[in-house]
């Protein structure tokens, strides 16, 4: 399904260029459930970005699905992102002033889908996901756990072929944390293909698969 190859990223600083990707590679398949582990710094948000097309890089190649996205445009890949990406964040990034279901209608209405298309597909993922009741909420009025499914159902709702989510229980005590990371291992196991990024070991190991991104480059952890 994906496949980096021998991708470079650098950043300039007053010291000079500053390389945070070096000659990395990385092939994940369909239906994958995949951890990259990292502390802060080493390039983990970086590599997410360029596997959901909001960063470009110095050289390699980026391969989905047999489409070299490596050389889109940037009107193409916003249409590769909305066709086929789900994002999960660590701060939610639901909107104050919408409704849960409206902050989960969001990538529909981006499609131009039809109001009652719109409502019907919100109320199937928010039941699916277990908080069909909040759904004329406020995200002020819900816990952390709360808000991180109504945001999964968000990233779900255009049924897209990938999920990535960066640090996705990091701001949830544990807990709440082990029902979000049990959710994720549910919709992989309905075929839904996961990346997650982590600096949490515990939360990586709940992955099938597990790389540790160290110095620019991936190792794969086998248990």
């Amino acid at each position: 399904m994906i496949e980096l190859k021998d991708v470079c990223k650098k950043y300039a600083s007053e010291q000079g260029d500053v390389s945070v990707l070096n000659d990395l590679s990385l092939k994940i398949k369909e239906s994958d459930y995949v951890s990259l582990l990292g502390r802060s710094g080493e390039g983990k948000s970086t590599l997410l970005n360029i596997l959901g097309g909001f960063d470009q890089f110095d050289q390699g190649d980026y391969i989905f699905d047999e489409l070299d996205i490596s050389k889109f445009e940037d009107n193409e890949l916003s249409q590769f992102r909305m066709q086929n990406i789900g994002f999960v964040f660590q701060s939610f990034h639901l909107i104050k002033h919408l409704t849960i279901r409206k902050n989960v209608e969001l990538p529909l209405l981006l499609q131009k889908l039809p109001a009652q298309e719109r409502k019907e597909r919100s109320q199937c993922i928010l039941e699916r996901l277990g908080i069909a009741d909040k759904a004329d909420y406020y995200p002020n009025q819900l816990s952390g756990g709360q808000c991180q499914r109504a945001a999964i159902a968000r990233a779900l709702i255009s049924k897209p072929r990938l999920i990535l989510a960066d640090e996705p229980t990091g701001a949830l005590d544990r807990e709440t944390a082990d029902s979000i990371l049990q959710l994720f291992c549910d919709l992989n196991a309905d075929g839904h293909t996961i990346v997650i990024v982590t600096h949490d070991p515990v939360v990586a190991k709940s992955a099938a698969r597990q790389w540790e991104l160290k110095q620019g480059q991936l190792r794969e952890h086998h248990d």
